[in-house]
């Protein structure tokens, strides 16, 4: 360091320009314009960098020259393909530079020309942004599409439409926002998240490999048959009543799906007498769900195939773990090699259901049960653990871990 010091040697600017713009590219534009000042050798490297961000948390007078600030960076920016751009306020003048990825949190109508935009790759909305009321939509590139908080009304089915090699569209908190009569209906769309929708939702997605969605609400969700799914994490909130058999309907449309995520309670869904003969879990591999024993029953009984569950809450109400018919549950018998139970708390239901499983359960290879600590003396945790260690396995290759 001491002889760096005495010597004078600056090594940051001895790197290779392209490092240099890889590390300038970290930074808001308006702090990579100003490194200019450092060095000659400097004084045009930020024209280089293949990102633009300009974030405005300035006061009126400062947005009110924004704009300009913009059009002179772009004017002098010598990058022919442009990796991000990224805006915070409201401009008139739209990137026709090649642009890949374009981030905007603006109150604006965009403009026809960014929906026109072949070279974009990934489009990000938030705020106030609305579309013109005509004329096509074509973004050929677009494989993402995502919006955050956006507070105004977009036409959802119409911009789809444009969008042919679309793979991943994210909604995420926009609860002032109009999914334009509730259709998500795509060919090539891969991926699909959905956060508290303010409409109801129908999704035409054959190509779906991965879906996410959760309702504050239960909102009637309606789903085409997804043969290529899978992995689903649904959180639908509560229902009323009424809502039931389109809840079951929903869940087996999901019938393909090799991993399932379920964090809430459907137990009353699944005590519908149509239930056995509606949904069936065939390709199910992974089921984690937090609920009630009794629920839980319903997919050993559904899903044949089941290799891992994980079970992250139990919960009581007024309903006791019944064993199932044990021909019934198939996976039991050629499938289920793993069982993870957290927050696992002591009742007589549990240690009924965990002597269940390791009864019948002929292929198991280890089941770990978690107790929750503050909720569980020492003493009484020894003492589940000695319990549950006396229970006869149906698998001699099963091994029991505590934690």
């Amino acid at each position: 360091m001491e002889r760096a010091r005495k010597s004078n040697v600056d090594r940051l600017s001895a790197l290779p320009d392209g490092v240099i713009s890889n590390i300038l590219s970290f930074l808001p534009t308006d702090l990579s314009v100003k490194t200019s000042i450092l060095a000659k050798t400097w004084r045009f490297l930020w024209a280089h960098v293949p990102v633009l961000d300009f974030r405005c948390n300035y006061g009126s007078l400062q947005k009110i020259r924004f704009p300009g600030i913009v059009s002179t960076v772009m004017l002098r920016h010598k990058v022919e393909i442009l990796n991000t751009f990224r805006l915070t306020i409201g401009v008139t003048m739209v990137p026709r530079r090649n642009v890949k990825n374009l981030d905007l949190n603006l109150e604006v109508k965009l403009p026809r020309c960014v929906l026109s935009c072949n070279t974009l790759v990934d489009l990000r909305m938030a705020g106030h942004v609305t579309l013109p009321d005509s004329g096509p939509i074509s973004l050929s590139s677009l494989k993402k599409l995502h919006f955050c908080d956006v507070t105004h009304e977009v036409d959802l089915p119409r911009l789809l439409s444009g969008c042919p090699v679309l793979e991943e569209l994210i909604i995420d908190q926009s609860r002032c926002f109009n999914l334009g009569g509730g259709i998500i209906s795509s060919p090539t769309l891969k991926r699909l998240t959905i956060y508290f929708p303010n409409s109801r939702v129908k999704i035409n997605a054959p190509a779906l490999r991965y879906l996410k969605v959760y309702f504050y609400m239960y909102q009637q969700i309606s789903v085409s048959l997804m043969k290529s799914l899978i992995e689903a994490h649904i959180c639908l909130g509560n229902f009323a009543e009424s809502d039931h058999r389109c809840v079951l309907k929903f869940l087996d449309s999901l019938c393909n799906v090799k991993c399932l995520k379920l964090p809430f309670h459907y137990e009353k869904t699944f005590s519908l007498p149509v239930t056995s003969s509606i949904v069936k879990f065939g390709s199910l591999t992974r089921l984690e769900l937090s609920t009630d024993w009794c629920f839980l029953t319903k997919f050993l009984q559904s899903a044949d195939h089941l290799q891992v569950l994980i079970i992250t809450e139990c919960r009581w109400h007024s309903k006791y773990w019944m064993d199932p018919v044990e021909e019934r549950c198939a996976c039991l018998f050629h499938s289920l090699r793993s069982v993870t139970i957290y927050e696992f708390q002591c009742t007589e239901q549990d240690f009924n259901m965990v002597r269940f499983v390791l009864r019948n359960a002929q292929v198991l290879e280890r089941m770990e049960i978690c107790c929750p600590r503050e909720g569980v003396v020492l003493k009484k945790e020894f003492d589940a653990i000695h319990r549950i260690s006396l229970f006869r396995r149906g698998s001699k290759e099963c091994e029991l871990a505590f934690s």
